[in-house]
């Protein structure tokens, strides 16, 4: 792989974006509309927030960042007209290994890969 295969973005990038807005769009709706997504979106963002002891409201406030952050995960390759994607994360993200391994009703597209990073 050369440095031309290499795309970098911003998040300014995805605005009017009709794949990234397309799938936002699925991903906040299967928020309000399926009970165990809506459960599963909760505890990943407790985890950024605080645990288990996060109360409701501080939960809900850090939701659109896992909203913006999800069609990213699930299918760039769509979203920025490319064969494939690796997205790279700092720590692990239980809710992405239950979005791989199709228990819940969302999945990664084939082209969409995710890598967790670690300093060394």
């Amino acid at each position: 792989m050369g440095a031309g295969d290499v795309t970098v973005f911003s998040w300014d990038d995805l605005a009017g974006n009709v794949g990234y807005e397309r799938l936002r769009g699925e991903v906040e709706s299967l928020y309000t509309g399926d009970r165990q997504f809506g459960e599963e979106c909760m505890l990943a963002v407790a985890a950024v927030v605080g645990g288990a002891e996060a109360d409701r409201s501080r939960r809900e406030a850090a939701l659109p960042f896992l909203f913006a952050e999800l069609p990213l995960v699930l299918d760039t390759p769509a979203i920025l007209g490319v064969g494939s994607s690796l997205f790279c994360y700092p720590r692990p993200m239980p809710m992405v290994d239950r979005l791989y391994a199709g228990t819940l009703p969302v999945a990664p597209s084939p082209r969409q890969g995710f890598l967790v990073t670690r300093l060394t």
